[in-house]
């Protein structure tokens, strides 16, 4: 597939487009507590000792709910730039 031509007005207003997008303010999600995060990881173990399953599964999701979050929520703030070398 061929590269596009980077000097096409029609690409060069999208590429403007997005700069532009890009400059607007983020809507956070305001951050769990530490404390918060570290109970239920030390709580896991316990349930999982004490056959809860239950409350095991459910603290487990949490905890993959939340890391997901934190690691989606570094990314979104990681501008992607693209080598002009490369097109």
């Amino acid at each position: 597939m061929p590269c596009p031509e980077m000097g096409d007005a029609r690409l060069k207003a999208l590429i403007d487009t997005v700069h532009a997008e890009r400059g607007k303010e983020l809507k956070e999600a305001i951050p769990l507590p530490p404390k918060l995060v570290v109970s239920l990881e030390v709580m896991l173990p316990k349930l999982i000792l004490e056959k809860k399953d239950a409350a095991a599964i459910t603290v487990w999701w949490v905890l993959i709910l939340i890391y997901a979050s934190l690691r989606f929520d570094a990314g979104v703030h990681v501008a992607m730039s693209i080598p002009r070398d490369d097109l």
